[in-house]
């Protein structure tokens, strides 16, 4: 469900980022269209047609003479309202393409990036949390007074340790995601094992047995583990910690007697293996909103670069036009 999530926002931001890149693209091209000025024959034939000669002989009195001089006259107006200057406009199709599709693809990076990073965290708090509320719930399965009463290797085959550590093995059995349930006790400053259902043997293969006897010492244990026991507090891994079973992320739990004293905690462990698998899907959602963010900065690109070019085209075109228009004038204004 977070991946399908984080797909479907990464695709929204790319199609907006589309749209809006689309509008400014637009909004730049449309402010460069042509923009026509009057030159300087313009205002040279503005000048002419102020002075006497260019007026016509006012002293005449003959309809001839009118007649002709309000067709200069038009005819003047006419030739002037022509206007033949055009900016000259610089075109750099690949490299604008270039700077936009670059910009582009970083505003994805980064947006998806970020989606990431806080999905990733959300995700990490969520599985910390579940394992603290596990690790809370399977306290109260214990018994602190027949808890304490355990204190040799010999008492594992006895019918209450059995019935003590059952509990944590229907749950081991029941969720495949946990790998240890255990509880632990602080004595002499040195950490020592009391409850473990773990099955004898080395059902994973790495050489070491993977269950422990009552009371006997973690040589290895994580430093959380040793400071919730001394402050009495829970405590849950941010980190993977090593130890001689293996790589795990743990939550450990006091849990007290009748009258509130300090008994011991339970700690409960799920492999890195896992704890990173149960984040693969939002790795897997960001890979594929970048790749989708990649083909996007390509069209983009590929359409700045198309239109820039026609531009550049229609540009030279038109001042081609404009040239011939200026020379046209020049030619039929020359005669007033």
């Amino acid at each position: 469900m977070t991946e399908n999530f984080l797909w479907g926002k990464a695709r929204i931001f790319s199609f907006a980022l589309l749209l809006i890149g689309g509008i400014i693209v637009g909004g730049w091209m449309t402010r460069r269209l042509l923009v026509l000025h009057p030159d300087t024959d313009d205002q040279q034939l503005a000048e002419d047609s102020s002075t006497p000669e260019n007026k016509g002989d006012s002293s005449t009195d003959s309809d001839h003479d009118v007649i002709l001089v309000t067709m200069r006259r038009n005819y003047f107006q006419q030739c002037q309202g022509i206007q033949t200057y055009a900016e000259n406009y610089r075109f750099y199709p690949l490299t604008e393409a270039l700077f936009i599709g670059s910009v582009t693809f970083i505003a994805i990076f980064l947006t998806s990036y970020f989606i990431f990073y806080h999905a990733l965290e959300a995700q990490k708090d969520e599985i910390r949390e579940g394992l603290v509320r596990a690790a809370q719930a399977m306290t109260t399965t214990i018994d602190p007074q027949l808890h304490r009463t355990f204190i040799h290797k010999e008492q594992e085959e006895t019918k209450a340790y059995q019935n003590a550590i059952k509990p944590f093995a229907q749950i081991l059995a029941l969720n495949k995601q946990i790998k240890f349930i255990y509880t632990v006790i602080l004595k002499n400053d040195k950490i020592y094992f009391i409850l473990d259902p773990t099955p004898k043997g080395d059902a994973d293969g790495d050489g070491v047995e993977d269950s422990v006897d009552i009371m006997q010492e973690y040589d290895d244990p994580s430093g959380l583990l040793g400071e919730a026991l001394r402050t009495q507090s829970t405590i849950v891994t941010k980190e993977p910690y090593i130890d001689q079973w293996g790589t795990f992320f743990g939550a450990y739990v006091p849990f007290y007697d009748d009258n509130g004293s300090f008994v011991g905690i339970l700690g409960m462990d799920i492999t890195a293996d896992n704890y990173f698998k149960r984040l693969m899907p939002i790795k897997r959602a960001t890979i594929r909103a970048i790749v989708a963010g990649f083909f996007i900065t390509f069209v983009i690109g590929s359409l700045v670069w198309f239109t820039r070019n026609f531009s550049s085209i229609v540009n030279h075109n038109r001042l081609s036009l404009i040239k011939e228009l200026k020379q046209h004038k020049h030619n039929s204004c020359s005669i007033l």
